[in-house]
């Protein structure tokens, strides 16, 4: 009795060690992704019959093992998804709108009309202007018909779409899987001729781990399927910058010729665009001035300003909004400078001033060193005379 227990023992891990075997083949095998034909109407049904027929040589130092040829078939009636090829499409927008919130809820009336639905939504403030973003999902024949519609809600800033096709990972993770449940099977059936403790914790262990392959071919499937079902577009939204106001400036410019400056400032307005509403010019006590209203278009008024100030000195410029992009300009003539009344007496006298206090002062230079010089000269005499006796008297 103890010799035929052992034999079954021994006969169930060598059947566990050969489906072992087999499985680890057959999904190496299935990795390598068929090639298919599909028919080129996506409304036709996958046909693929594909015969995989595969010798793996097992190399060692002493043996070589053939494993057996195996083939999978995807049936002809099997719809994916509804579609003959598995495509997703995928779509991102950004548009500038007016008002962020009603925009948001137009898409989302845009994904409800065509069948679709809201996947996500955000929303926030950068820099005083609101952005929000907008994820909606629609059956993949509507994908174009949304995306038109959402372009029509604001000025499309940037659009990019993209599409990709997953037929053969789907129909590679279908047959793995097909794979995995037939070993389940297998398996199941050897768990119930199991008679020991070892072979049940065996083969159930082997048996959870297929379980929790095909549980994440499976998800994954589910997730192809439902992917390439409804596309996804996902809309950034950012709110327009208001339009910025007309500015009107005033302007007090300096020029020596002012009837030519004022023709020439009223050239330039009309180069740029603009019309002259009002110009005059008047002289009063031998000065001339002149005055120039000019109404120019917005995107050049910058630019006129500069060039109108380069046309004398400028002494004051105000700028402001308002409804109307307006240049004033008022022109004044320089006032002729006055020259200071000159005394012809006063360099005479103001040389003599300096004369006399030169003079004075070399006077008090000399009262002042007179009686230093007094004791100064005969100690110098009497100090010469004695030097002169030494002299002498070293030369005898």
């Amino acid at each position: 009795m103890r010799k035929l227990a052992k034999n079954k023992h021994v006969k169930l891990l060598v059947v566990i060690t050969i489906l072992t075997v087999v499985g680890v083949v057959m999904s190496g095998l299935t990795q390598q992704k068929p090639q298919a034909s599909y028919p080129a109407s996506i409304e036709d049904s996958i046909m693929v019959e594909q015969s995989i027929t595969t010798t793996t040589v097992i190399r060692t130092q002493t043996a070589t093992a053939t494993v057996k040829q195996f083939e999978y078939v995807v049936e002809k009636n099997d719809q994916v998804g509804g579609f003959g090829r598995m495509i997703t499409f995928t779509a991102n927008i950004r548009l500038e709108v007016v008002n962020v919130g009603v925009a948001v809820d137009e898409i989302a009336n845009v994904a409800e009309e065509l069948g679709g639905y809201v996947a996500g939504t955000s929303s926030t403030i950068i820099d005083g202007r609101q952005v929000a973003s907008i994820t909606i999902r629609v059956p993949r024949s509507n994908f174009y018909q949304a995306t038109s519609a959402i372009e029509t809600l604001g000025r499309v800033v940037e659009k990019n779409t993209q599409s990709d096709d997953v037929t053969e990972e789907y129909i590679d993770l279908r047959a793995r899987r097909d794979n995995l449940l037939r070993q389940e099977e297998r398996l199941l059936e050897i768990l119930r001729l199991a008679t020991s403790v070892d072979d049940l914790l065996s083969i159930e262990k082997e048996l959870e781990r297929v379980r929790g392959e095909i549980e994440r071919l499976t998800g994954r499937i589910n997730y192809l399927e439902n992917t390439v079902s409804f596309s996804t577009i996902r809309v950034e939204l950012l709110q327009a910058q208001p339009p910025s106001k007309p500015h009107s400036a005033l302007i007090i410019l300096e020029s020596q010729d002012v009837a030519n400056t004022l023709a020439l400032i009223e050239k330039l307005a009309r180069e740029s665009g603009g019309y002259v509403v009002r110009s005059s010019l008047r002289v009063s006590n031998d000065r001339w001035s002149g005055e120039i209203i000019t109404n120019v278009p917005t995107d050049v008024f910058d630019e006129l300003i500069s060039k109108i100030t380069a046309l004398g000195k400028t002494r004051n410029m105000e700028t402001r909004t308002s409804d109307t992009s307006q240049i004033t300009v008022s022109i004044l003539q320089p006032t002729k400078p006055t020259l200071p009344d000159i005394d012809p007496t006063e360099p005479l006298i103001t040389g003599i001033t300096l004369l006399y206090t030169v003079l004075r002062g070399l006077l008090i230079l000399a009262i002042g060193s007179a009686p230093f010089a007094a004791i100064a000269l005969p100690l110098y005499l009497l100090l010469k005379k004695r030097t002169n006796k030494k002299s002498a008297g070293g030369g005898i």
